[in-house]
């Protein structure tokens, strides 16, 4: 898989898991930590420019809107 692959594959991940579970990932719960970390590092990696402009910066927003993040 391509890096652009694995992170559309981990974004999915995650959407599908906070719309079953109807909430954000937890820092109180260990086994939540994975997506927690995946979500706070991407804005970082955004800022300083390091993310590819070819898609994941229109799709990270709506993330944020529709995760409810």
């Amino acid at each position: 898989m391509i890096q652009d692959e694995l992170w559309n594959s981990k974004y999915q991940e995650i959407l599908d898991w906070m719309k079953t579970n109807k909430r954000n990932p937890s820092k109180h719960r260990i086994e939540e930590h994975d997506y927690l970390n995946w979500i706070k590092y991407n804005p970082k990696i955004m800022k300083a420019g390091k993310m590819k402009e070819d898609g994941l910066l229109f799709v990270w927003p709506a993330f944020i809107v529709e995760g409810g993040v």
